[in-house]
């Protein structure tokens, strides 16, 4: 196996957790955004920063961001990155992360999107969507890509999902909109959130108002 097929293959490992074509038609370029529990996924960063000026990557898990620092320092290196996370090593080519969000936009019978960037800064903090003691910003958007994972864990622990969805609330500006999407759901956490008459938009993607 060659190496672009190692990476290509790697990448197959990483993702995309959201429906696309359930979340593309509900945002515009804005100034800010925040993304809840990205993990190491380089394609939905990449997908991101088509959109915003300043993205916010959060995580419960440093590891994961670090991965994620080091393909963004290596891969932007003219993009802002402010973190105290120490960036790991990556081997990812952006040519490549490229080609998987390509393939995966066509397959949803999504238009390819242009290739420019318009993020000029980025942080990477970690975040528990449970605790957000301390956490003050507001943004444009919030996107939660694969979610119901995390709010089952919610459920697990004893929390109510009003938790969670009140967090996700308070990160908005007044005219903020934050959008949950999850390719492979839980179905008890989807059924809950109906039950809660949270806005849904599509089979795989609700949505909470600032």
């Amino acid at each position: 196996m060659g190496q672009i097929d190692w990476e290509l293959n790697l990448l197959s490992l990483i993702p995309f957790h959201a429906k696309l074509d359930e979340v593309e038609p509900l945002i515009y370029e804005a100034s800010s955004a925040i993304h809840l529990g990205i993990g190491e996924s380089v394609v939905e960063a990449v997908w991101s920063m088509n959109f915003f000026e300043e993205i916010t990557f959060t995580d419960i898990d440093e590891k994961k961001l670090g991965v994620l620092a080091g393909f963004l320092k290596k891969s932007f290196p003219k993009t802002q990155l402010m973190t105290q996370i120490e960036p790991n090593d990556s081997d990812l080519r952006i040519e490549h992360v490229l080609r998987v969000l390509t393939d995966t936009r066509r397959s949803l019978g999504l238009r390819r999107l242009r290739t420019r960037f318009r993020t000029k800064r980025i942080n990477l903090r970690p975040l528990d969507i449970l605790d957000l003691k301390g956490f003050n910003e507001k943004f444009d958007f919030a996107f939660f890509f694969g979610f119901t994972t995390a709010f089952e864990k919610a459920l697990e622990t004893g929390h109510s999902l009003l938790l969670p969805i009140s967090n996700i609330k308070r990160l908005l500006k007044k005219s903020g909109i934050a959008i949950l999407s999850d390719f492979l759901p839980k179905e008890d956490v989807i059924m809950r959130l109906d039950d809660l008459g949270i806005e849904r938009v599509g089979i795989y993607t609700f949505c909470i108002r600032g």
